[in-house]
């Protein structure tokens, strides 16, 4: 399969074991071609990457954590555009059969939606527990 996996970190050579990582080195260990777009947090290192063995998109972003709200707010407005850019750029993609994303931000459907169209693929969407339980005291 062909997929792209739209990030908003991932650590370079994808070598820790966030559970991200591990994903995307499980499809390619089983030999899927699997592009990742993130946000290139080391300046010198934009564009298509080869990351032991992982290919990554790094994209030149507004700073998006640890930030005030505006600009915050602002990196993720931009995000998308940024992203779809950098898969124009450098994607080479000729066909596309898995877009996977991680919730938040809600920021990348318009992204996540032009692939799809684009691509007539399947989307898989990571929703990850942003309010978890809380014990009562």
């Amino acid at each position: 399969m062909n997929i792209i996996f739209l990030s908003l970190g991932f650590a370079y050579g994808g070598r820790t074991d966030h559970l991200y990582c591990s994903l995307v080195r499980f499809f390619a260990q089983n030999n899927h071609y699997i592009t990742v777009v993130a946000p290139a947090i080391d300046k010198s290192k934009i564009g298509l990457q080869i990351e032991d063995e992982l290919r990554v998109i790094r994209v030149p972003t507004n700073e998006l954590f640890n930030v005030g709200l505006i600009r915050k707010g602002i990196a993720n407005v931009i995000l998308p555009f940024q992203f779809k850019m950098a898969i124009k750029k450098y994607g080479e993609l000729k066909q596309l059969d898995l877009v996977i994303t991680a919730t938040p931000p809600i920021t990348l459907y318009s992204l996540v939606a032009w692939l799809k169209k684009k691509y007539k693929t399947k989307t898989y969407l990571i929703l990850r527990d942003i309010f978890p339980q809380m014990r009562s005291i």
